[in-house]
C-alpha cells in the first residue's frame, strides 16, 4: 500500500499523494465517486478532488467555478492536447455548503459521449460545447503521481470539506452508483482500486494525516470500513442521523466518539440507527454506514430499484410513501421510449423492476395505467396495451419473486377509484429484504444463457457460426455496448444460436432434410414470447412422437434472443443501438446497417446456407398472450392447427408481411427451398 503524505501549507493547498502504485496506472474504463461538501471555488476557480498528471498528460475530475455557477468537469488527455476526450456539466450542479455525492464514469474511449458525470439525483446535463472529443490514443497515466484534492502543482486545491474519493476499473451503473451513495464505497467491490477516507478535516487548507485510510487493490484499509457498517460511541455527541448516549446527532458526519471519530451515517450507543450492519470502535476511528450498539436498527426505508438485466423503472420520478413503516407505499413510474412503430407515443410494454428493504412488510405496489375510454390519450397512456392491461375478473396478477428466476402472483390486484392506477400487494409480509416485481413473468437476456446450459445436448448442435466464432456452447457473437436514455451502460450480450436435428442429413425418403428458422425476441418488450419458445424447443428435443418426426424430417435453426441489448436494458421494442435509437428492431432488417441485426442475418445465412423451407417468429401482445408468426403464410392454419392442442394458450398464428420485417427478409433472401 501506498505511504500517504500531506502537505497542509496554506501557500500550496492541501493534497493527498498516492504516488504511482500500478493499480491507479489505468486509463480505461473507470468511475470516480467523491462525497464531499464544497464551499467556495478553488485556487484559479477549480478545485481538483483527483488528478493523474504530469507535465503533458493528466486525468481530472474537478469542482469548476464557472464564473459563479459551480459544476463538475472530468477530462482525460489523449495525443493532441486540445483534442482530449472531456466533459462538464451545464448546470449549476453544486451548491455550496451542502453535502453531496459527485460521480464521473468513462467508458475508456476518445469519444466525450462516453463520459457521464452525476449527483445524488442521477445523471447531469452536459455542456456539449464545453467538452471534447479525443483524437489519436489516450497518453499513459503511469508516471504521474495520483493526487487528491489537488493537482500535480498543488495551487488548485478543493475548497470544503470531502469526506471520501473512491476509483473503479469499470463503470458503475445508476443502481450500482445508488448503492455506494447509499451504503458506502465496499457496497461495489467488484473493480474498487481506491478508497481513501478523510476522516477528520479540521480545516478548508490542512489534514490530519493519522486520520485517513486507503484501499487499494491488494491491500486492505488499516483502520476502518468503509461500507454498511458503523462506529459504536459511547458517552460522546454522535452527527450522524440517529443519537449519541450525551448527545443528539443532526447531520450525516459524525462528531468525536469515545477518544476517536465516527463518520458517516448512524447512532451512538441508545440511539437509532439508520442502516444495517456496525463495526465496534473505541479510541480509534470508525467510517460508514450502520447502527450503533444499544440502539434501535431504523435503517429499513423501503426503496425502489431498478434492475440492471430487464428493469426498466424511472427511479427518479418514482416514490416511496411511508418508507419506514410495515405498509410503505411504492409509486411506480417506468420509463417510456418513443420508436418508429408509433411515433407519436412515448410508451412502455410492460414494467420490471424491484424494492428493498421490504422484509417483514406488507408494501403495496401503485402504477399509473387507464383503463377505460375516458382517459386523456396525450397523458394518461403510461403503458402500452393492446386491451385492457389486466383480467382481474380472471385472476391474472402482476408476480413478484425473492430471486428473479421463480415468480409467483400477487395475492391481490385492484384499481384506484381514479381508475388510472392499477395497486398490487400480498396478504402476508415479505421474507426477504429485496423483492422483485413485474407484470408477467419476465425473460431476462441472462436467462437465455442460463437456460440453454440446463439443456440436454442429444439433439442439439452447435451452427456453423458458432464454430466459427469461438467455439463457445452456442455463441456466434456479441452486442457492442449500448448506453441507455438515462446514461447507464448496457453490456456487451451474447449472440445465440444452435440446430435441432436428429444428427442424420436425410429425410426418411431419403432427400436432403428440409431447414426451418425459428425466432424469438425479436422485440425487447415481449418476454411471453421467449416462454413459448421455451416451450417449443423443449417439446422438439423431447420424446413425443410428434418431435420424433419432426426432427426426422427437418433441421430447426434456432436464434432465441434477437434483441438481447435492448432486453436487457429495459427498453420495449428497440436495442439502443446509437444512431438507431427510434427503431424498432423488427422492422427494419432490410433498411439499416443495425449492427445486431446484420450479426444474426450473415449467422443466419451462415448457418442455413441462405435457404430455408419455413419458419416461426414468437412474439406477444400485451402482457400475456403469445403471438406467432409463420412463413410460408399458406401453411399457416395447418401449422395452427398442429400446435395448438400443445400450446393452447398462443394468439392465432398469422403471416407478417411487412417486407423490411424479420419475416419479410426471412422470405425475400432465404426464399423457399425446393419441395
Amino acid at each position: 500500500m501506498p505511504t500517504i503524505t500531506s502537505t497542509e501549507s496554506c501557500a500550496a493547498g492541501r493534497y493527498v499523494n498516492l504516488g504511482s502504485p500500478s493499480s491507479q496506472d489505468d486509463v480505461g474504463a473507470q468511475t470516480i465517486v467523491a462525497y464531499c461538501k464544497p464551499t467556495g471555488s478553488g485556487e484559479n476557480g477549480l478545485g481538483y478532488l483527483l488528478s493523474k498528471a504530469t507535465a503533458s498528460h493528466w486525468l481530472r475530475f474537478i469542482v469548476d467555478h464557472n464564473g459563479g455557477l459551480p459544476r463538475l468537469i472530468f477530462g482525460v488527455d489523449s495525443s493532441g492536447f486540445a483534442g482530449s476526450p472531456s466533459a462538464a456539466t451545464n448546470n449549476s450542479s453544486i451548491t455550496y455548503g451542502v453535502n453531496k455525492h459527485f460521480a464521473a464514469t468513462w467508458d475508456g474511449s476518445l469519444n466525450k459521449s462516453g463520459i457521464v458525470l452525476y449527483d445524488d439525483s442521477g445523471s447531469l446535463a452536459i455542456d456539449t460545447g464545453i467538452g471534447a472529443n479525443g483524437s489519436g490514443t489516450i497518453n499513459s497515466d503511469a508516471a504521474g503521481d495520483l493526487i487528491l484534492l489537488n493537482r500535480n502543482s498543488l495551487n488548485r486545491a478543493i475548497v470544503g470539506d470531502v469526506y471520501y474519493i473512491s476509483r473503479w476499473s469499470r463503470v458503475l451503473n445508476w443502481t450500482e452508483l445508488q448503492n455506494v451513495f447509499t451504503n458506502g464505497p465496499l457496497a461495489e467491490p467488484t473493480g474498487l482500486i481506491l478508497c481513501w477516507a478523510n476522516q477528520q478535516d479540521y480545516s478548508t487548507l490542512a489534514l490530519t494525516p493519522t486520520s485517513r485510510s486507503t484501499f487499494v487493490a491488494g491491500g486492505a484499509a488499516p483502520n476502518t470500513v468503509l461500507g454498511p457498517d458503523s462506529a459504536t460511541v459511547s458517552s460522546s455527541t454522535g452527527t450522524g442521523t440517529g443519537s449519541a448516549s450525551g448527545g443528539d446527532a443532526t447531520g450525516q458526519i459524525a462528531g468525536d466518539v469515545s477518544g476517536g471519530t465516527g463518520v458517516g451515517t448512524g447512532s451512538a450507543t441508545g440511539g437509532d440507527a439508520t442502516a444495517g450492519g456496525s463495526a465496534t470502535v473505541s479510541s480509534s476511528t470508525g467510517v460508514g454506514t450502520g447502527s450503533a450498539s444499544g440502539g434501535t436498527p431504523t435503517g429499513t426505508d423501503t426503496t425502489i430499484l431498478s434492475p440492471v438485466d430487464r428493469g426498466n423503472i424511472n427511479l427518479a420520478s418514482s416514490s416511496v410513501l411511508n418508507a419506514d413503516t410495515s405498509t410503505p407505499t411504492l409509486n411506480i413510474v417506468p420509463r417510456t421510449m418513443i420508436n418508429d412503430w408509433l411515433p407519436a407515443k412515448s410508451l412502455q410494454f410492460h414494467w420490471c423492476g424491484a424494492a428493498d428493504k421490504v422484509n417483514g412488510k406488507t408494501p403495496q405496489f401503485k402504477v399509473k395505467f387507464w383503463t377505460s375510454t375516458t382517459h386523456n390519450t396525450s397523458t394518461d397512456i403510461i403503458l402500452y396495451a393492446t386491451d385492457f392491461p389486466f383480467n382481474i375478473a380472471g385472476g391474472y396478477r402482476p408476480e413478484w419473486s425473492y430471486d428473479a428466476r421463480t415468480w409467483y402472483p400477487f395475492d391481490n390486484c385492484v384499481y384506484d377509484a381514479d381508475n388510472l392506477h392499477l395497486r398490487f400487494y400480498n396478504n402476508t409480509a415479505f421474507t426477504s429484504d429485496t423483492v422483485y416485481y413485474s407484470t408477467t413473468t419476465p425473460w431476462q437476456e441472462s436467462l437465455t444463457g442460463e437456460w440453454l446450459a440446463s439443456l440436454p445436448t442429444t439433439y442439439i448442435q452447435e451452427t456453423a457460426s458458432v464454430t466459427a466464432y469461438s467455439g463457445s456452447p452456442y455463441i456466434f457473437g456479441q452486442s457492442v455496448l449500448r448506453v441507455n436514455e438515462l446514461g447507464e451502460d448496457i453490456d456487451a450480450c451474447n449472440l445465440y444460436a444452435f440446430k435441432i436435428s436428429s444428427g442424420s442429413g436425410l429425410a426418411p425418403n431419403g432427400q436432403p432434410k428440409k431447414k426451418f428458422l425459428v425466432f424469438a425476441g425479436n422485440h425487447a418488450g415481449e418476454d411471453p414470447g421467449n416462454w413459448a419458445l421455451k416451450g417449443f424447443v423443449e417439446f422438439l428435443i423431447g420424446t413425443d412422437a410428434k418431435a420424433v418426426t419432426a426432427r426426422q424430417w427437418l433441421d430447426f435453426y434456432v436464434y432465441p434472443m434477437i434483441c438481447p441489448a435492448g432486453r436487457r436494458g429495459g427498453h420495449w421494442r428497440s436495442d439502443w443501438e446509437p444512431g438507431f435509437l427510434t427503431y424498432d428492431a423488427n422492422r427494419h432488417w432490410t433498411d439499416s446497417s443495425m449492427s445486431t441485426i446484420v450479426a444474426f442475418k450473415n449467422a443466419i445465412i451462415s448457418d442455413t446456407g441462405g435457404s430455408v423451407a419455413g419458419g416461426i417468429s414468437f412474439h406477444s401482445s400485451f402482457p400475456m398472450t403469445t403471438q406467432t408468426y409463420t412463413y410460408p403464410s399458406g401453411e399457416v392454419t395447418a401449422l395452427q392447427s398442429a400446435i395448438t392442442p400443445i400450446f393452447g394458450s398462443l394468439y392465432p398464428a398469422e403471416f407478417y408481411d411487412i417486407p423490411s420485417s424479420s419475416n419479410g427478409w426471412m422470405v425475400n433472401t432465404l426464399g423457399r427451398a425446393s419441395p
